[in-house]
């Protein structure tokens, strides 16, 4: 049995990470753009602090590239794809009253539901 694709695996996780850490930075420019109420901007933080999902850029990235995109994607649109992802997370919590998740306290939990 060749062990080949444990290297494919390799540069596959590699390359889901530095595409997650290239997407985040600038979700937060997005995210933080015109705010200034600091409860709003701790919140928005510890958004950002969570969201660590690289596997959704990839996955915006690796889409793109099989419908014949060439270079990066378009960074607008994996934007979205994460702001949308958060946004939804976090709209759940609200409506299920989710106050924890996996260990920690959720944005309903940190800062009340009218700032979440």
């Amino acid at each position: 049995m060749s062990e080949d694709w444990i290297e494919e695996y390799e540069a596959l996780d590699k390359e889901i990470i530095t595409i997650g850490e290239r997407s985040r930075e600038r979700h937060r420019e997005i995210f933080l753009r015109g705010v200034d109420h600091p409860v709003l901007i701790e919140a928005l933080e510890n958004v950002l602090a969570y969201w660590r999902y690289n596997v959704r850029a990839a996955l915006t990235q690796f889409s793109y590239e099989a419908v014949g995109g060439r270079g990066p994607v378009p960074s607008v649109f994996t934007e979205f794809c994460s702001v949308a992802g958060a946004g939804v997370g976090i709209h759940d919590d609200i409506i299920d009253r989710t106050f924890q998740k996996r260990g920690r306290k959720t944005i309903p939990a940190l800062y009340g539901l009218p700032v979440a």
